[in-house]
């Protein structure tokens, strides 16, 4: 099982990949494996300390699932940190591949810098 998340809100539809119906596609957590994140260069989201002082920055904004379901900043960062303090997590290494760009921020967290869903 897996859960896309995005960050949503009527001024940040510019930002949004086309294939993404609910927003600025965050990333993934899937059973078993460590958060993947979405990095989106043009906005310089390529760090979790990115991420997070975006999404505190952009007023009012939602946390969505894809499957509709809203989150609120604290339940988002349970699910998406909790992997790293879990030893029986697996880890996503980056993948090396001139179509598919990975990179590994100061916290270890693995970014993807393209769309994936």
């Amino acid at each position: 099982m897996s859960t896309n998340f995005y960050l949503a809100a009527p001024h940040l539809d510019e930002f949004k990949d086309e294939e993404d119906d609910y927003g600025i596609h965050i990333g993934k957590w899937c059973m078993g494996w460590t958060f993947s994140w979405r990095a989106h260069d043009d906005l310089g989201l390529v760090t979790r300390d990115a991420w997070e002082e975006f999404m505190k920055n952009q007023g009012d904004v939602a946390i969505i699932t894809e499957y509709g379901s809203p989150r609120t900043f604290s339940e988002f960062r349970e699910c998406s940190y909790i992997e790293r303090r879990d030893p029986n997590r697996c880890l996503r290494r980056p993948q090396s591949s001139p179509h598919y760009r990975q990179s590994v921020d100061q916290h270890g967290e693995t970014f993807s810098h393209y769309w994936f869903c």
